[in-house]
């Protein structure tokens, strides 16, 4: 017993010693970002800048690596089956880690036990908006419209499974209102049809959606983050419309394979709070629209544990399928 004691504790030191060893001498190699989008968009243009960013706080390249598919889970679940020694990670975003695997039948991987949280990058809030005519510029008034006319009155969003998707079904849920779904194949297919009054609502990002309220050719009705946005003074939130139950952001964040070390993820979140202090990264992702920051690994895991519990509830309760 005593001699399988001491083979237990050799073998524990000298797991610690290959764990330090591989911090000590971390990343010693080019790292890889998979982001699971196709390059060009907003996801692919952050994922960049965050990798610019952290090449030179670690010293040796961070290559961003486009895998699209399947609503993202093609490019992550490269990442969940990628070596857990910190030169693969994933970009992480709400469909492909929040989302969209609870809404097929056979998901490529459980999000939950498939990735280790890294960091955040930044979180955002949406906001949604109006055709002018259409008399709604808040919360209530949506809601007191709603109910004249059940499914009447259309919104536009990204997709089956998108964000703008389940951010209705979550507020249609809970106001016990009904709007139909108009789904399209990007933000600026949505913004068209709101300004040709195909559609009467829909979601946008700040970046997007701020000037068009400010110029007046939408109308704002409220934002989905926890604080009232300084571009926005005139748009409340959910949270001052009386719904804080509903708040929501999106986020963008650094993942790592399960299995990563710990010392190696420790390195990699210094880099990004190091990053999140470069006023060159900032302005570039204000210059997007985007709100930096930074994050512990248990902080960014406590929101990914938000998210999937409350979309996995949302899923089941609603019956939403991917198609």
């Amino acid at each position: 017993m005593k001699g399988m004691v001491r083979l237990l504790l050799a073998t524990a030191m000298g797991l610690a010693a290959i764990s330090t060893s591989l911090a000590q001498s971390y990343p010693d190699r080019p790292v890889t970002l998979v982001v699971p989008y196709p390059p060009g968009g907003t996801t692919d243009l952050v994922g960049r800048i965050v990798a610019h960013t952290l090449s030179k706080e670690l010293g040796q390249p961070v290559v961003v690596e486009n895998a699209p598919g399947a609503a993202g889970m093609i490019g992550m679940n490269r990442v969940a089956r990628a070596k857990p020694d910190g030169y693969t990670l994933g970009w992480g975003l709400n469909g492909p880690t929040t989302v969209v695997p609870y809404m097929v039948k056979m998901p490529l991987y459980d999000p939950a036990k498939a990735f280790v949280p890294v960091g955040l990058v930044s979180t955002s809030s949406y906001l949604m908006v109006a055709r002018p005519d259409l008399g709604v510029s808040s919360l209530a008034e949506l809601i007191a419209k709603a109910k004249t006319a059940p499914g009447k009155y259309t919104y536009g969003s990204i997709g089956i499974g998108s964000s703008t998707h389940l951010m209705t079904e979550l507020l249609m849920s809970a106001a016990n209102i009904d709007l139909l779904q108009i789904p399209y194949k990007g933000e600026a297919d949505t913004i068209r049809a709101l300004l040709g009054n195909e559609i009467d609502l829909t979601w946008l990002t700040l970046q997007s959606g701020a000037p068009l309220v400010e110029s007046g050719k939408v109308k704002g009705v409220f934002t989905t983050g926890p604080d009232r946005e300084p571009n926005l003074p005139g748009v409340a939130t959910l949270a001052e419309s009386g719904r804080p139950d509903l708040t929501a952001e999106t986020f963008f964040g650094v993942l790592a394979p399960t299995g990563t070390p710990q010392t190696i993820i420790e390195t990699l979140n210094e880099a990004m709070k190091n990053a999140a202090t470069n006023a060159e990264y900032v302005a570039a992702l204000e210059k997007v629209g985007l709100k930096p920051t930074s994050s512990t690994p248990e902080q960014f895991g406590a929101l990914l544990n938000r998210h999937q519990r409350r979309w996995i509830d949302l899923i089941k309760a609603r019956n939403i399928v991917a198609e």
